[in-house]
């Protein structure tokens, strides 16, 4: 594991940030230069854009040295386990600063553990701009794709013991012949969530919806497994451990993903969503836990947490609380599930992307308006209603004059 490894470990790049922060670009490779400890050392950071390989060939975005300049020669004391000393270790202790700036601004965190895991999320992100939603708050690690429009699930990614699903396929298989395995031998005092519990084989695995036709035949084939924790008559477990290609596993996805819509469209109710037109939203903001004013006096584009049905070029209003205690900024979604962050109580959530349109005064749409247009209370996003639109709509009118 080298140094860069363990700075950006379940990290990609944001592209888009390299160059403002310092590095240059060349084709499909940023390169970051920085001189410390008065010019003896320089340190070289490359970043390079993800490009063609084969599945199960690990996804390496980050390389670095550090050159000796006196010498012009990389410093190998800093990689050594051997080399200790005040000297090896304050080399390293100042490459590391210049390392730890650049993870915070240029990089997000990778929603998965395992390399095909993240290569699938930004084939599904790119083919169909659905990103990945971490909605189980007790299980951060466990990913869902879901349709927007419809908001239904057409991919479940999560880690497993792989005895555990080649115990479950044992147990199928007995099933189908009428016969029965012997209990599984269980620790004194353990409960079923520590038998399932095998971090020394644990692979993390995808759940797709796909015809029942098909199912038993692959449950036959490397890499599937009869549908853990779901209904097997419908849905299949794939293992992302490359033993079933990227490619193939974008074509279950696709599968999928056209089961779960079909039967929302048959069945649910009639989304908001026209195609083709935003939705707009009522967006609190405390300044208790972050400050919105002060973020948007400084850059036009923030990250934000997400919630709702949020699609990019969504419109969101953003009601700041006491003491403004009003609507301050109109923002457009422009980016939406392009990270994860913990809040303070502990939950993984999604973030979104918003960039700043409009920003108003305090005295135009304050509190004291705003609720009597029946939007309920100032907490929780929701959509603009008929009311509250026309009122923004009125009084922004009237302060353009």
């Amino acid at each position: 594991m080298s140094i860069e490894s363990d700075f950006f470990r379940r990290m990609e790049p944001v592209y888009e940030n390299l160059e403002p922060f310092g590095f240059v670009r060349d084709g499909d490779v940023y390169t970051y230069t920085a001189e410390f400890q008065d010019g003896a050392f320089r340190a070289e950071v490359t970043v390079r854009e993800p490009g063609d390989h084969t599945d199960g060939e690990p996804d390496v975005f980050v390389t670095g040295k550090v050159i000796d300049t006196d010498l012009g020669e990389e410093y190998m004391p800093l990689r050594s386990p051997t080399a200790i000393g005040a000297f090896v270790g304050q080399v390293r202790e100042d490459y590391a600063a210049i390392l730890t700036p650049i993870a915070d601004r240029c990089f997000r965190p990778l929603p998965f553990l395992f390399d095909q895991s993240n290569r699938i999320a930004r084939r599904v992100r790119k083919t169909y701009g659905d990103g990945v939603e971490h909605t189980f708050p007790k299980y951060p690690d466990v990913g869902v794709f879901r349709d927007a429009p419809t908001q239904k699930w057409y991919g479940i990614v999560m880690a497993v013991s792989k005895a555990r699903l080649e115990r479950l396929s044992a147990e199928k298989l007995a099933k189908d012949r009428g016969e029965k395995l012997p209990p599984e031998k269980k620790k004194k005092g353990s409960t079923p969530q520590d038998n399932d519990a095998h971090p020394e084989d644990e692979i993390e695995v995808l759940n797709v919806k796909l015809d029942p036709v098909k199912i038993p035949l692959l449950e036959q084939a490397d890499g599937f497994y009869p549908c853990y924790h779901m209904n097997r008559k419908h849905w299949i477990t794939v293992a992302l451990d490359g033993s079933v290609s990227d490619d193939y596993i974008m074509e279950l996805l696709e599968e999928s993903r056209t089961l779960s819509i079909r039967k929302a469209k048959s069945s649910g109710p009639s989304s908001r969503r026209v195609p083709g037109e935003p939705l707009e939203w009522f967006v609190p903001a405390n300044p208790k836990y972050y400050d919105i004013e002060d973020a948007f006096s400084h850059q036009d584009e923030i990250y934000w947490k997400q919630g709702g049905r949020f699609e990019p070029g969504d419109i969101a209003y953003m009601y700041v609380g006491a003491p403004a205690s009003a609507i301050l900024y109109k923002c457009v979604v422009t980016e939406t599930f392009c990270g994860t962050y913990t809040n303070r109580k502990g939950k993984v959530c999604n973030m979104m992307k918003i960039r700043k349109l409009e920003e108003y005064d305090r005295d135009w749409l304050p509190w004291s308006i705003i609720k009597n247009t029946g939007i309920g209370t100032a907490q929780g996003t929701k959509y603009i209603n008929p009311k509250l639109k026309e009122l923004i709509d009125k009084t922004l009118e009237e302060h353009r004059g």
